[in-house]
């Protein structure tokens, strides 16, 4: 084989391993992208009309009731879901690493459970079910009545503060 015949073979293979390696960055990039709007879209999680203040009782139950989880707990579960199955918890905690939203979400789940606040699990084609019904307008969002929340976590001005990235025990 001539030396061109064989760089163009050579060429042509890390073209086409170039092309599918960039095809499947991009559809793990839409994917992911899909995965985080759907867990936050549905008939079953609530929008909000005003501000609360970050750190209040108030802040806390919103991030839970308006996201969703997927799927979750083992690491191949949450490695193939780029972590981005612990919206709930990421919203909660948004400081935490990603490995600790393994050791906080069952305390979550158990504190939603307690006091009543609902915690949302569904799988992944269950949200995109869910999402494309708000997008063509089959179903809407609930709206929060504002009325339930304490006036003292209201505001208008909006700061945040870290977490320092650990859960409190």
């Amino acid at each position: 084989m001539s030396k061109r015949i064989m760089y163009h073979v050579s060429h042509q293979k890390n073209h086409d391993y170039l092309i599918s390696s960039q095809n499947t960055f991009f559809f793990c990039l839409y994917y992911l992208h899909q995965t985080k709007k759907n867990a936050t879209a549905g008939e079953d999680l609530y929008t909000f009309d005003d501000a609360v203040k970050p750190n209040t009782g108030s802040f806390y139950v919103r991030q839970i009731i308006g996201s969703t989880n997927y799927a979750m707990g083992t690491d191949i579960i949450d490695f193939a879901h780029g972590f981005l199955n612990y919206q709930i918890e990421h919203h909660v905690w948004p400081d935490l690493s990603m490995l600790q939203y393994q050791i906080g979400a069952p305390k979550l789940k158990l504190l939603c459970k307690k006091y009543g606040v609902p915690y949302v699990q569904e799988n992944v084609f269950e949200r995109l079910r869910k999402t494309v019904d708000i997008m063509i307008g089959r179903t809407t969002m609930r709206k929060f009545p504002i009325e339930y929340e304490p006036s003292r976590d209201k505001t208008v001005k909006v700061t945040w503060s870290s977490t320092n990235g650990a859960i409190d025990e």
